[in-house]
């Protein structure tokens, strides 16, 4: 039971927000069985040798970088994004730059689900986090290339914002994409049975949030809504029209957020408590100083 009006009236706010994204989801098409024409196009194993070869020289990430890429020409979200806006719902624009880093749009996207967090602090979060994905073992990621939805490192970064104190309602994100008319649904549960659903939209590659029209103002300094007429070709590196090439090393790009220690670059033998521990304590100090301001 709610201890006061207060209270009961978040919690009736959560229910009616939850209840509104199942509505959403509900109204989709669901994942069917893929055509035998799409059911071809994915078979990495019936591909010519001439073609499979550079994917095998990439070793274990040759295969998932295929899939990536079909998945990517494939992409079409007209049909989610009118779900969206039918629901009462709206899609935030994100370029994926941030002060020192592009094809940040995945963390960028979920900073916008993170309760009491300033928009403005997002871009420094999302490189102090690369950094520290960069040097955790297994994760992956790599400086200036974008994380995958069911990739180790869109995963880990969940968890990373999740295992954080501070952090009160916890996230479970769920990422949704059209491939060849069908939905795909991509989850990264918080394990958490108060956790909020929030939502990310997959345009082949670039992720945006997703979240209620009510009670929020877009930000002047918000880049256009993404449109697939930027749509990119398939190749060994699709690289978005719409974010950012990295900057150049000559004059790089310094955050000028005080009281924030970067991880250094190439610390590839930081344990993966490490990591953790690190980004517990930005993420806390970022939510403290935002509470001491206001």
């Amino acid at each position: 039971m709610p201890a006061n009006a207060q209270e009961e009236a978040a919690q009736l706010a959560f229910a009616l927000r939850e209840s509104r994204i199942d509505a959403m989801l509900a109204s989709l098409p669901s994942q069917l069985t893929n055509s035998a024409r799409m059911q071809a196009e994915f078979d990495f194993d019936a591909l010519p040798h001439e073609l499979k070869a550079p994917y095998l020289a990439m070793g274990e990430a040759g295969k998932l970088k295929f899939l990536e890429e079909v998945m990517t020409t494939h992409s079409h979200t007209g049909p989610l994004q009118a779900a969206i806006a039918a629901h009462g719902m709206e899609v935030v624009p994100n370029d994926g730059r941030t002060p020192n880093g592009v094809n940040n749009c995945f963390m960028l996207s979920v900073f916008e689900h993170v309760d009491g967090l300033d928009r403005a602090q997002h871009g420094m979060l999302a490189d102090h986090f690369r950094d520290i994905l960069v040097s955790t073992p297994g994760s992956g990621a790599r400086h200036g290339e974008p994380l995958s939805a069911g990739g180790a490192a869109a995963r880990q970064f969940v968890n990373l914002i999740n295992s954080d104190p501070s952090i009160k309602t916890k996230l479970n994100v769920e990422v949704l994409s059209m491939v060849g008319g069908h939905l795909i649904r991509d989850r990264i549960d918080s394990g958490s049975p108060t956790a909020k659903t929030v939502l990310v939209i997959d345009h082949g590659g670039h992720f945006e949030a997703v979240r209620d029209v009510a009670n929020h103002a877009t930000p002047e300094d918000a880049p256009p809504p993404y449109s697939e007429s930027d749509s990119h070709p398939m190749g060994p590196t699709p690289s978005m029209p719409h974010q950012a090439q990295p900057p150049s090393h000559d004059a790089p790009e310094v955050s000028t957020m005080a009281g924030i220690q970067r991880t250094h670059i190439g610390q590839l033998h930081l344990e993966v408590a490490h990591a953790h521990h690190k980004a517990r304590t930005v993420l806390g100090e970022a939510l403290r100083s935002l509470t001491n301001i206001t």
